[in-house]
């Protein structure tokens, strides 16, 4: 029996080893398969499509369009000159095919394009005709003049808001690594603490066996052996909980991999995370990497509408110019481009509200309230992020004041477990007092397998709100 006991002591200090390895892969796996990153890949792939047809929009714009002859039959009357009527019936078709190419000008916020078409009508009745009809190099250009450059304030915010994109990206893989720590370490503690329960169900399994030797000696009564069976059968129904809830901790972790490889890992300790960090550094990265993006994502679309109704408050002006050549041609195609005839247009828009009864004026404050607003929301978010940082700081120190007594605690504990076992050997303890023992140490490993989780979860926070990996020293950046 002291052998299998000293199994167990043996087994118990190899199974508090280090293993980085494993949390890494298990980091790793889920930054591949999880159904999380699943997720996040698509909207990703979404926001790239997005992107990428934002850009085409500023591209030349080129489209053929085809009308199959529209037929029309209509019957109509004719007074005659007797007083008469006379119902007659008219049908035609119209045919139409046009090329156009246009294009959008960001350096000067206005339009062009240039049209060619080609028309068809058939008129069936007594006399059939047919009509052709074609326009080419129709060329026309506008020009907003009073209100500021749309297509470049759209450019400038589309920008700011694919950077602020990235930004989302990268806090929500953040998010996926919290929730693989979370996962991971309830594994090893849910474990950590069936091996306690086990240790506890044993000690008072023997400490029933005692008491029954007891009673023969007539040194314990039956109400001691039942009091201790009670605390038994209970440990025992705890030891039945906790085997489900290790179960399940593995199987909610397999989900979230899509993955079985994970029912052998072992049960060993990952070591403390070290880094440096100070207040300063960390609130610096989270203004220049997270903040800044936000605040540009969200008051660069209100800044362009302050200037919009603030331009457009007392004048609206426009300029349209166009030209192009038109001709038509009765029964035959042969001649339609002889001969044609040119037409231009200019045109200038000018448009001054004489009396609005202050609307202009209140959507010009409106837009300026908005913008207000969105900064006290921002000051907000930046203040509340920026407390968020101190207090996992703060944390991170009080974590490893606590993990450092705990340490000090367990290695104490080993020391102490060889005068333990030599008490043991010289039969001077109980093999309850042996037990009880091996559970302090358990105990000890449970507490700081709690500490390490929390300063993981807390390394992972911090990178989630400053997008800066302070044990690497580097900006954190994610591709797909």
């Amino acid at each position: 029996m002291r052998n299998r006991f000293f199994f167990l002591i043996f087994y118990f200090f190899i199974t508090i080893s280090f293993s980085q390895s494993q949390l890494d892969s298990i980091l790793s796996l889920a930054l591949k398969k999880s159904k999380d990153i699943e997720q996040l890949k698509i909207e990703y792939n979404i926001y790239s499509k997005n992107k990428k047809k934002f850009k085409i929009d500023y591209l030349p714009q080129i489209s053929l369009k085809l009308s199959t002859p529209n037929f029309n039959r209509s019957i109509f009357e004719v007074v005659q000159p007797d007083g008469s009527t006379r119902f007659r019936e008219q049908n035609s078709a119209n045919s139409n095919l046009s090329l156009s190419i246009s294009q959008i000008l960001p350096f000067t916020g206005g339009s062009f394009s240039l049209r060619n078409s080609l028309s068809r009508l058939d008129q069936f009745g007594d006399n059939n005709t047919t009509y052709y009809s074609a326009s080419w190099l129709n060329f026309s250009y506008t020009q907003p003049l009073s209100s500021i450059n749309l297509l470049k304030w759209k450019r400038k915010i589309n920008s700011f808001e694919n950077d602020y994109e990235e930004v989302e990206f990268a806090q929500k893989i953040e998010k996926i690594n919290q929730k693989s720590i979370e996962l991971y370490f309830e594994v090893i503690i849910n474990n950590l603490i069936l091996q306690r329960i086990t240790n506890d169900l044993k000690n008072y399994r023997l400490k029933l066996d005692v008491i029954k030797e007891l009673i023969k000696l007539d040194e314990a009564t039956d109400l001691e052996f039942n009091q201790n069976k009670i605390f038994y059968l209970q440990k025992k129904q705890d030891s039945l909980q906790q085997i489900d809830k290790c179960a399940y901790s593995m199987k909610e972790i397999n989900n979230f991999l899509q993955t079985k490889i994970l029912y052998n890992f072992n049960e060993s300790l990952v070591p403390p995370l070290y880094f440096n960090i100070n207040e300063e550094d960390a609130v610096s990265h989270y203004i220049n990497n997270s903040y800044k993006k936000l605040e540009n994502s969200k008051l660069s679309y209100l800044e362009m509408d302050i200037l919009s109704e603030k331009s457009r408050r007392f004048l609206d002006a426009s300029f349209n110019l166009g030209f192009g050549f038109n001709n038509s041609q009765e029964f035959s195609l042969n001649n339609i481009l002889y001969n044609p005839s040119l037409s231009q247009s200019l045109n200038f828009g000018l448009s001054i509200p004489l009396l609005d009864w202050g609307k202009g004026k209140i959507k010009y404050q409106i837009s300026i309230d908005k913008y207000e607003l969105e900064k006290l929301k921002l000051n907000e978010i930046k203040i509340e992020n920026t407390n968020k940082l101190k207090l996992l700081i703060s944390e991170n120190k009080r974590v490893y004041e606590l993990l450092n007594i705990e340490v000090e605690k367990r290695k104490l504990l080993e020391i102490e477990s060889k005068n333990i076992k030599e008490l043991f050997f010289r039969n001077e303890i109980t093999i309850y007092d042996f037990e009880e023992f091996n559970n302090k140490i358990l105990e000890s490993v449970l507490n700081e397998t709690k500490l390490i989780k929390r300063l993981w979860l807390i390394y992972f926070k911090i990178r989630e709100v400053t997008l800066f990996d302070f044990k690497g020293n580097e900006k954190i950046s994610y591709s797909f």
